[in-house]
């Protein structure tokens, strides 16, 4: 057999991977952005909006325990293709959600089939990427939800216009064909992978050390779980999950925080943030995959919570925007190291439940970040929001030093 090409990162696999989440994502945004609005117009209160993501987050929390134990059991590619076909064809049901009840239950599906199709993605990914590339190529990957938050949102508001009904159906026909568009390119995906391998699955090691890991040969006892994932998976979740809880702040309150202060069009904000994060998700993997994880993800944490320091005390759209470049450099460069952290600590036949484990702290951070800033916000105001943000982003720092950073290491 021909020794496998263990440094090559930009693989048909790994490019065909990236343009299905990339497609998803883009159908995510439109939705998530706009859906808000539709229910409100369907239901005549503003309760509903945010309902939509919160009953969302939570229905995709709920699978990915689940879908993590599928996808390493049954394989990554069967999963991805049910995954993004029940994702595209809940897509079109929002055409037949004229009543909240109907809109409710519609999205609580949607979000089962996001689950399973980001967590099955995930691990794809993870299982093509070369190991000693580990960071950078997660980095690369990770682009896909740059330049969507970026754009979509966009497109979507453009789309439905004054926000007649008519519009919002045209919307969810685009999301639906995206999507299906996603599942075709699925469908070219050669590589395929059971997490349950065991020696008599893989006639070589070389083989088996390119695909699944070194360790893999010395090992047949898999470690024990906790709700479904590994003990080794839990602090960088946390750290993962408390980083998105402020975030969430950012997400969901800044640009209320913008109007308050009568800051002007905080738009230009997210534009910048994203090219933080664009240039932090192109280089940065490089110097953890080199140099090791403490390198790029103890700054990255401290610009973090100097970001959040400052946002509470600025009235200036010029502070703003020099505080979003380098926010969005340091969540480039926290996520996917430490994303790194969490397939590297688990099981080489786990990665779909180490997967699960990352998308599930985000789901964690995002929706309750929202729910808890909410009622801090309601009571206490929104600089107190992005205080209390700073707070989770330091004991984030806290677990990462003195929980992880000792496993400093390159990958």
């Amino acid at each position: 057999m021909n020794q496998i090409n263990r440094s090559k990162l930009w693989t048909s696999d790994f490019i065909l991977i990236i343009i299905v989440s990339t497609g998803i994502s883009f159908s995510n945004y439109f939705l998530m952005t706009t859906l808000p609005i539709y229910a409100q117009e369907i239901s005549g209160s503003v309760a509903y909006s945010g309902f939509m993501t919160g009953v969302y987050a939570l229905a995709a929390l709920t699978v990915r325990p689940i879908s993590g134990k599928i996808i390493d059991k049954y394989g990554r590619k069967k999963a991805l293709l049910f995954g993004t076909f029940l994702y595209s064809l809940i897509c079109l049901f929002y055409n037949f959600s004229a009543v909240i009840g109907l809109l409710i239950f519609t999205r609580i599906l949607h979000g089962i089939g996001f689950g399973i199709q980001t967590t099955a993605g995930g691990a794809v990914a993870a299982d093509v990427i070369p190991k000693a590339r580990m960071t950078e190529g997660i980095g690369y990957f990770g682009l896909y939800t740059t330049i969507t938050t970026a754009i979509a949102p966009g497109i979507a508001f453009f789309i439905i216009g004054d926000g007649q009904i008519e519009k919002f159906r045209m919307l969810f026909i685009i999301s639906a064909g995206i999507s299906l568009i996603s599942m075709i390119f699925a469908c070219f995906i050669k590589y395929e992978c059971k997490g349950n391998l065991n020696h008599d699955d893989i006639t070589t090691n070389e083989y088996r050390n390119a695909i699944i890991g070194d360790d893999v040969a010395n090992t047949q006892t898999l470690p024990k779980t906790i709700l479904g994932f590994e003990y080794a998976a839990f602090l960088p979740a946390a750290v993962i999950m408390l980083v998105y809880f402020g975030y969430s702040t950012i997400m969901s309150f800044l640009a209320l925080y913008a109007l308050e202060e009568k800051i002007g069009n905080i738009g230009s904000f997210f534009t910048v943030m994203a090219f933080g994060l664009l240039f932090s998700r192109t280089f940065m993997g490089k110097v953890a995959d080199n140099y090791g994880p403490n390198k790029v993800v103890i700054p990255g944490i401290i610009i973090l919570a100097s970001c959040f320091g400052i946002i509470p005390l600025t009235h200036s759209l010029f502070v703003l925007l020099l505080v979003a470049g380098p926010l969005g450099l340091a969540m480039g460069s926290v996520v996917p190291a430490v994303n790194v952290l969490i397939i590297n600590r688990c099981s080489p036949q786990r990665r779909g439940t180490a997967t699960a484990a990352y998308f599930s702290a985000i789901d964690i951070g995002l929706g309750f970040g929202s729910i808890f800033s909410g009622i801090i916000a309601t009571y206490f105001g929104y600089a107190s929001v992005f205080l209390g943000a700073l707070i989770l982003i330091l004991i984030a720092l806290l677990i990462f030093v003195f929980g992880l950073a000792k496993m400093d290491k390159v990958y």
